[in-house]
């Protein structure tokens, strides 16, 4: 008798397994959805420390409170049963990468904190709680490189008699070999001279490095004037925007925003 309850046992919950197994197949599945949502195979690429956005509704919903779909404003991806749409993960099938989160507009939004490459199942559902769901991955990129401080207002001097150099310095992080590129503003790509080359633009020594960090020296040479008074107002000059490139990937860079402030002489 205890064995054939306990036959009867186990073919119960092999039966509740297998119910909930199907229900789960059609819950992904669902080939009778009115819904229709297309998704890449593969999203734009991420990378770690970067801020992240993808939205699986279009047009692109920019807010997280926005909604995917409305008399409104329509959406063109998903299509079909009833607007508006929401989005949810399929927990069994996989997660974004860690620091992007799902919002139910499908907004995927956020700063990936580690490398490598998720798959993930995204379902958009209407109001009816009909579903099309939809299998992507995304791949996070080494953390690309830095530069710190970003943004630099040098203090200078005037300086008499004959030109005096100004500087700064900066620290570039990178996972690879980079060399710089002027983007506004002016300068050379060779260490400073301040004999030979002492002028109106910044110098950046070293222009390149390999992976790791390297402390970087800007400077310029401010001329010598015996008669500054010509300045009636606090002068901003030189402004430079300067691009720390990875060598073999021009989507790897940091900008460095730096300008020369010179005092005000009344």
């Amino acid at each position: 008798m205890r064995k054939k309850l306990f036959i009867i046992e186990i073919v119960f919950f092999l039966t509740i397994f297998a119910f909930m197994s199907g229900c789960t197949d059609r819950r992904i599945v669902e080939p009778n959805s009115p819904v229709q949502f297309i998704v890449p195979d593969v999203l734009p690429e991420a990378r770690v420390g970067e801020p992240y956005i993808y939205c699986f509704c279009q047009p692109d919903r920019t807010d997280v409170n926005d909604l995917c779909g409305s008399s409104v404003n329509p959406c063109t991806n998903p299509t079909g049963g009833n607007e508006p749409y929401h989005f949810q993960l399929d927990s069994g099938s996989g997660f974004p990468p860690l620091g992007l989160t799902l919002y139910p507009n499908g907004l995927l939004m956020g700063t990936p904190s580690a490398a490598g490459v998720s798959t993930f199942t995204v379902c958009a559902v209407d109001m009816g709680s009909h579903q099309r769901c939809v299998q992507t991955s995304l791949t996070v990129l080494e953390q690309g490189i830095t530069v710190s401080p970003d943004d630099v207002l040098v203090e200078g001097q005037i300086c008499f008699d004959e030109p005096c150099e100004v500087s700064t310095t900066v620290v570039v992080t990178s996972n690879e070999p980079w060399h710089i590129v002027f983007v506004t503003g002016s300068g050379t790509r060779d260490c400073f001279d301040p004999v030979a080359e002492f002028s109106r633009y910044w110098s950046v020594c070293p222009n390149s490095g390999d992976a790791g960090e390297t402390t970087v020296t800007l400077s310029t040479m401010i001329f010598g004037e015996s008669t500054p008074s010509y300045m009636d107002e606090q002068l901003i000059d030189r402004g430079s925007t300067i691009r720390f490139e990875a060598v073999d990937d021009f989507s790897n860079f940091a900008e460095l925003h730096i300008a020369l402030e010179l005092p005000y002489y009344g």
